[in-house]
């Protein structure tokens, strides 16, 4: 593998070129055969042979398509995409079941429920629920990262690491997630909120430096989650229910299944392309 190719790539996290090059330096330490990528037979037996988890496999797998993706060897890539996505199923022993209710036309149609409401209200006194769900539905969904996120207008504030941080300076809206399932894995992260109706709800809330998000308890964050989308939804759906159909509504049936996208939209989520596929993406 070619570390310096992957060191290259402008359209990723600096998080993910990182573990990128980390997975090629490996692989290239244990390529005692110096295989080609193009030998895709011998290239996954020496990955397999070099970790037996699924989802670190798909990590190398997903490294290999990166780097041929920024050598334009689509074809080759695909194939290795292809791999990819039986090997992560092939391991996922998971029964994937999803709620019937909710297919993609009825999740897109809550979501333009929300944003309706939101018009309508012009974005100012929302409920507890329509503000926090408003994060979930006109974003890529995380866990419950949100439940302890704290305001400030200070930017020295989001190097504690111990919360999570909305930190607002002129038209810049940024979240700052430094506390999360994954983040000794793939470290902190900083996005920046780009969604207008989103942008427009945050700032209509009003809130104040040092002010939690969400200022009731963690049970009662999951029932709100859960009254919220009952109303948008007719069934009530929780946070992982949403990250499956968010995941779901993009990725499934093969669609859009580019590497970058997978990428940035598991960045965002805070997981990994492997996880995304064996726990988000159903068929």
């Amino acid at each position: 593998m070619d570390t310096d190719v992957l060191e290259s790539a402008s359209n990723i996290s600096p998080n993910t070129i990182k573990l990128y090059v980390a997975i090629a330096n490996k692989f290239n330490d244990e390529n005692e055969d110096d295989l080609e990528l193009d030998q895709i037979k011998e290239v996954v037996k020496l990955i397999k042979s070099i970790t037996m988890s699924a989802n670190v496999q798909g990590n190398y797998f997903s490294a290999i398509m990166k780097q041929l993706e920024l050598e334009d060897r689509l074809q080759l890539k695909e194939k290795y995409r292809t791999i990819l996505r039986t090997s992560i199923k092939k391991s996922d022993k998971s029964k994937k079941v999803l709620k019937k209710i909710v297919q993609d036309a009825d999740y897109k149609k809550g979501k333009r429920k929300l944003v309706k409401r939101l018009v309508n209200k012009e974005y100012e006194n929302l409920s507890i629920q329509e503000f926090i769900i408003s994060f979930y539905l006109l974003q890529p969904p995380r866990r419950a990262d949100y439940f302890d996120m704290v305001y400030t207008e200070i930017r020295e504030n989001t190097k504690d690491e111990t919360k999570n941080w909305l930190f607002i300076k002129g038209r810049s809206i940024a979240l700052y997630f430094n506390k999360f399932k994954n983040v000794h894995r793939i470290g902190k992260q900083k996005f920046f909120v780009s969604n207008p109706n989103l942008r427009k709800v945050i700032r209509k809330r009003g809130l104040t430096e040092g002010e939690r998000l969400y200022p009731k308890s963690r049970n009662i964050y999951t029932n709100d989650i859960g009254k919220i989308t009952t109303e948008l939804f007719g069934q009530r759906l929780l946070i992982n229910d949403l990250r499956v159909l968010h995941s779901t509504t993009l990725f499934g049936n093969n669609q859009n299944t580019t590497v970058k996208k997978l990428q940035d939209d598991s960045d965002r989520m805070g997981h990994s392309i492997p996880t995304k596929i064996s726990q988000y993406i159903r068929e």
